[in-house]
């Protein structure tokens, strides 16, 4: 035994080699797998970016497409949101609104907790809920709320946020209680029927807003540090946004630590960041989300509709052709949605028609409210009536421009290719931001024009058609000017009972369909790029992409 124990150590050396040689293939094996997980981690892998990935990480990072010049809730609009919807997730991640709206116009309790008319609805009371404090652990009071409203009504700005104030005066009534009074309504009429959808402002904290001495309208940068909500604005580092738990709200069944939204102005850096395994959730970039959804099995793209946000082809009825209303109505039942969406299943759109929602408590499908789907026959019915001659040997030569992205380019490619076999020549034009803001809105320089248009919640669209809009100022990018169609509007937003509100926009809907400045393309979903394992971005009731950060405590890991 002891000469057996004394020849193992003598031969251990030989044995060692004999030994390493014998599992030298294993070993092998082993390295090249380490030194493989090592080498793919440098490029795109779903699961080296999960292994890479702390599995008990409460944080979440969401890269975004966009820019943010300002951040000055005061100043927003919702053509800002809608162009550059960074500037609407930043602010609903890290303030809360007076109120919310659900997809009836009707007020939900966010800092207001009430509401309530006196006055015949002259005047509107929304109690303060009492229980919440700003993320430096100050209660929210009512003098919060008239604070930030006279702030937003002195910024003398028509794009700002209180630009439609005017007419509205607010008052403290109690520690937690404000009263708004309407004056100088039109003649004869008792209240503004989109009341609410006027007042949905971010709320501000006095406190804060007295350090900038009034000059409210000078600050591009006037979101603190000081926030309301879930979350609370932590810190900004270039473009990159860094939220976390705001430990003086309501988190009792909040998983969130840290939230870190990241801004990125061009598309490469996005998908470098994304390839990296820095990112979790990508939005408002819908062609990468397609193309990244099939490079990689642990991320899923979940789908929002956004009711009110839509993409319109605009046609110019200042123009001496498109001023005839009976070629624009031919022109209508020419695009043959059914087809389109077929063959383009992909694309983050679908079928709307009309300029008000089916659901809307104002909508009214009258025999005289046209619904324009595809008919040949009524589009040669109303060529006719038109009184121009066209053909495909003698075509009508019309103009499109857009915005070059893949679905504008999409559209206009169906468009032009559809419309040639009914004797329309349409010329595509693919234009830039600068070219778009600056020339073709600004002095409607073009014949058509495919855009996406933000709607308000409530039915009112006074913006976006009556000739008052028309200047280079105003919405009323068609050019649409119409006697009727004024008056509905404008009964329509200063009449106040539902019913009486209801039969002006039958009335809108009547003539606007007679006469139809735009083609209704279709109505935007949202897609969101979502890693496996997050939950709570799906089967959102919302109305516009930003108001997924609302309830973002039902966001789970």
């Amino acid at each position: 035994m002891i000469y057996r124990f004394r020849e193992f150590f003598w031969n251990l050396p030989d044995n060692f080699v004999i030994f390493v040689a014998s599992i030298q293939p294993f070993f092998s094996i082993v390295v090249a797998s380490v030194f493989a997980i090592l080498l793919i981690g440098n490029f795109e892998n779903d699961f080296v970016r999960d292994l890479l990935k702390d599995s008990e990480s409460k944080q979440i990072t969401e890269g975004t497409y966009g820019f943010v010049e300002q951040l000055n809730p005061l100043l927003f609009n919702s053509q800002d949101y809608f162009i550059n919807p960074a500037l609407g997730d930043v602010a609903e991640l890290g303030l809360e609104k007076l109120h919310n709206l659900d997809k009836q116009g009707n007020p939900t309790p966010a800092i207001g907790s009430e509401f309530s008319t006196t006055d015949g609805g002259k005047t509107f009371v929304i109690k303060i809920n009492p229980d919440l404090n700003w993320s430096d652990g100050k209660q929210i009071t009512a003098k919060d709320v008239v604070y930030t409203f006279n702030a937003s009504k002195s910024i003398n700005r028509a794009d700002s946020v209180g630009s439609k104030f005017d007419n509205i005066n607010i008052t403290q009534s109690g520690e937690f209680e404000v009263r708004f009074e309407l004056s100088n309504l039109i003649e004869g009429q008792e209240s503004i029927g989109n009341f609410y959808e006027l007042i949905t402002f971010y709320v501000l904290p006095e406190h804060e807003l007295k350090k900038y001495e009034q000059d409210f309208e000078g600050y591009d940068y006037l979101l603190s540090k000081v926030g309301a909500g879930n979350l609370r604005l932590d810190d900004i580092v270039g473009n990159s946004f860094e939220f976390v738990v705001n430990e003086n709200w309501e988190n009792s069944d909040f998983s969130i630590d840290n939230y870190s939204y990241k801004v990125f102005n061009d598309r490469e850096k996005l998908d470098f960041a994304f390839s990296n395994g820095d990112i979790d959730v990508v939005s408002h970039s819908p062609s990468l989300i397609s193309d990244l959804e099939s490079q990689y099995s642990n991320f899923e793209i979940v789908k929002n509709d956004l009711p009110f946000e839509k993409k319109l082809l605009y046609f110019n009825t200042q123009n001496d052709t498109l001023a005839n209303e009976d070629l624009r109505i031919a022109l209508s039942y020419l695009f043959d949605d059914a087809k389109f969406y077929e063959e383009n299943d992909f694309i983050d759109l679908e079928s709307t028609n009309g300029p008000i929602n089916d659901f809307s408590w104002a909508f009214s499908k009258d025999d005289d409210n046209k619904q324009f789907e595809f008919n040949k026959d009524l589009f040669d019915l109303y060529k006719k009536e038109s009184g121009l001659e066209f053909s495909v040997d003698s075509p009508l030569s019309l103009e499109l421009a857009y915005l070059k992205t893949d679905e504008n380019i999409l559209i206009a490619d169906f468009l032009a290719q559809n419309w040639k076999d009914h004797g329309i020549n349409l010329s595509v034009k693919e234009i830039s931001y600068e070219v778009l803001t600056g020339e073709l809105l600004q002095r409607r320089n073009f014949d058509m024009l495919l855009l996406e248009t933000s709607f308000s919640v409530d039915p009112d669209q006074f913006s976006l058609w009556h000739t008052s809009q028309i200047d280079n100022q105003g919405l009323n990018f068609a050019g649409l000017s119409f006697e009727n169609i004024d008056k509905t509007l404008e009964e329509g937003i200063s009449l106040y009972t539902r019913t009486q509100r209801k039969d002006a926009y039958n009335k809108f809907q009547i003539s606007f369909t007679n006469r139809p400045p735009v083609i209704f393309i279709g109505q935007r979903q949202f897609p969101l790029l979502v890693r496996d394992g997050i939950n709570g971005f799906e089967d959102l009731e919302i109305n516009y992409a930003r108001e997924r950060f609302e309830n973002i405590e039902q966001v789970k890991f």
